[in-house]
């Protein structure tokens, strides 16, 4: 459609032509691309890859990786969300989340036990819980490319498609669309159906999957912490 466009302009450029370019006022549609997703044995490796980068570490970026990694998979936050993630922020049954994208009126996704024991185990150093100099994705930046070479991995992943995987799995396992949506917190199902305020009690449960999909032997409780 562009191509065609800029030869219309083209030929207008032509003194005899003195026609409009109709072409000009049609509006492209604009399609959501499919989300992406890692598979299961995917996600096992990124686990466990993480979980190495973080017993070896050398700075704060790489001992808090898996920590990072291992929230966004477990709970489908995003990453600014993870980020501004304080202490006083982590109660026993629920987390609070900060500043959610869409405008909906709950600001909290269940807490699991294998979630709380993770950050729990974690040191209580600073405000928050990644404790991390740089608060963006970009502090992992340079561990997250190393990590999709070794591992193999599509070479366009983001840790973006963590979220993208807990909503996906979540759509796998029945999860109904609307109790998905609660725990992605977009404002629009939508939005949600490119994955395929309601009870707590089902939101927990629907989270429960995520342990089962993606291995409850766990890195971190391989080595006994």
């Amino acid at each position: 459609m562009a191509l065609l466009k800029a030869a219309i302009n083209l030929v207008r450029a032509d003194k005899d032509f003195t026609g409009d370019n109709v072409i000009s006022s049609i509006k492209l549609k604009k399609i959501k691309s499919k989300a992406e997703k890692f598979s299961v044995s995917e996600i096992r490796n990124i686990l466990n890859y993480a979980y190495k980068v973080s017993l070896n570490a050398s700075s704060k970026s790489q001992a808090y990786f898996y920590p990072f990694i291992f929230i966004a998979i477990y709970s489908g936050m995003r990453a600014g969300e993870i980020f501004n993630l304080r202490w006083p922020d982590v109660k026993p049954s629920y987390i609070i989340i900060h500043k959610p994208k869409s405008q909906q009126d709950f600001e909290k996704i269940p807490n699991l036990p294998w979630l709380d024991e993770l950050m729990q185990s974690l040191p209580k150093e600073s405000f928050f819980i990644i404790n991390t100099k740089q608060r963006s994705t970009n502090t992992f930046r340079k561990i997250w490319l190393r990590m999709r070479t070794e591992l193999n991995l599509n070479q366009r992943a983001t840790i973006h498609w963590l979220r993208h995987s807990f909503a996906s799995y979540l759509a796998s396992e029945g999860v109904p669309l609307n109790i998905n949506q609660a725990l992605l917190r977009h404002s629009s199902i939508s939005t949600t159906q490119i994955y395929l305020h309601q009870d707590f009690d089902q939101m927990k449960e629907a989270m429960m999957n995520m342990e089962k999909i993606f291995d409850s032997n766990l890195p971190h409780r391989k080595a006994g912490i």
